[in-house]
């Protein structure tokens, strides 16, 4: 076994190119702003293991055979992590809650949705235009300075913005990008307008060279995974979203396993 920290890209491009959707945010986090907050671990090529420090909580995201870098590796005390079932032994260590069942959805193919009359989309870099939106999606992960690092768009009906959305992750570099973020007002929902704007991001992402977009969702969310559904997205695969705590048991380990490169 050989564990070693690494910011060589093109290893770590190798790697998620076994399943670029499954790795769609990492892949995001390939290019700047996001790699600066990155700590990329791997383990003989085989497994990978990423530290994101660019939020208030880490986010802690392992990749193909991870088993070791989880074990060995000085992870945080307190972060969020994705995992699959088969995954979530790995974290036993851990104190595990606040679980939210994702479904992990590709872009297939992108169908063209039915047209709204009088809504018109655009790209924004001011995050104040649809700042106001959030308060209609409880519990988002919406942040401010998301806006301008990303590629986000708006909606606009009657003269008032009441959708928008944008990218979690984006590589340009890495053609790959993780939507998120994507809300519609209370008052606007159930008229095609979430649909449409999902499809005018993946139609200006594709336009830039984007030839992996992914999102996650919660499998409880119907009618966001419908939506996805019908413009194109499949579900790949089923994960959970875990908040772990560290345990007296499983102390903090002073320095990462390894070499650096």
């Amino acid at each position: 076994m050989s564990i070693q920290e690494t910011r060589d890209k093109d290893r770590l491009r190798r790697l998620f190119a076994r399943d670029p959707i499954g790795a769609i945010y990492m892949l995001g986090d390939l290019d700047e702003p996001a790699f600066r907050y990155c700590r990329w671990f791997l383990e003989d090529d085989c497994g990978a293991l990423l530290i994101y420090s660019g939020l208030a909580v880490p986010v802690v995201l392992p990749f193909g055979e991870a088993a070791a870098l989880v074990r060995e590796l000085p992870l945080p005390d307190r972060f969020y992590t994705k995992v699959t079932d088969a995954e979530q032994p790995l974290f036993s260590p851990w104190d595990l809650t606040e679980p939210e069942e994702l479904y992990v959805m590709g872009l297939r193919e992108l169908a063209a949705p039915a047209a709204v009359p009088g809504l018109r989309m655009r790209l924004i870099s001011d995050p104040a235009l649809i700042e106001p939106l959030y308060s209609d999606y409880p519990g988002n992960y919406f942040s401010p300075e998301q806006v301008p690092a990303g590629l986000y768009a708006a909606a606009e009906l009657d003269g008032r913005i009441v959708a928008a959305g944008g990218t979690h992750a984006w590589a340009p570099d890495e053609g790959a990008a993780a939507l998120g973020n994507i809300v519609t007002s209370a008052s606007h929902r159930g008229q095609g307008i979430g649909r449409a704007l999902v499809a005018y991001l993946c139609d200006e992402l594709q336009a830039r060279g984007c030839r992996h977009i992914g999102l996650h969702v919660h499998r409880l969310n119907r009618a966001a995974v419908n939506c996805y559904r019908g413009i194109g997205f499949a579900v790949h695969s089923e994960i959970t979203q875990w908040t772990a705590s560290r345990t007296p048991r499983h102390p903090a380990i002073d320095s990462p396993a390894g070499n650096n490169e």
